[in-house]
């Protein structure tokens, strides 16, 4: 009964022609509003789909990222007072391995020692007293 009305309020306001218009338009919108609810409710369903989906790749880029990048690798080497070399390498800031490098070391003539002489006041110089002193090489500094 609302509908009839409706329709003679209508139609006493507008033609009978924009009546039957609008009832058309009402009748034809109905199909559109049932195929947009439907798209809507698809998107919908397919959206927890879409964010789980995009969480696993966030995450596996992640991980790539990760495997990606390689640790910063720092290596110091410290001349040690007995003529040793400290080799300290750090990764990430933190000691990965620290060992020490013992140079060769060769026999030297002590300067400090006293001369060692003969009866005569002659140096006897396979008598000398001698010292171990390193050798250094340039090979082993650049290792």
């Amino acid at each position: 009964m609302n509908i009839d009305l409706e329709n003679i309020l209508l139609s006493d306001t507008m033609g009978s022609s924009a009546v039957t218009r609008l009832k058309t338009a009402a009748k034809g919108a109905e199909p559109f509003k049932e195929m947009f609810s439907s798209l809507l409710q698809e998107k919908r369903d397919s959206l927890k789909e879409t964010l789980e989906e995009m969480e696993e790749k966030r995450q596996e880029l992640e991980e790539l990222e990760a495997m990606r990048q390689m640790p910063e690798v720092e290596i110091i080497r410290r001349l040690m007072p007995d003529g040793s070399i400290m080799v300290t390498e750090y990764r990430d800031g933190e000691i990965a391995s620290r060992y020490r490098k013992t140079p060769h070391m060769v026999d030297m003539p002590d300067p400090s020692a006293p001369l060692p002489r003969n009866g005569d006041g002659n140096i006897i110089t396979s008598q000398q007293k001698m010292k171990q002193v390193p050798k250094y090489s340039l090979f082993e500094d650049l290792l």
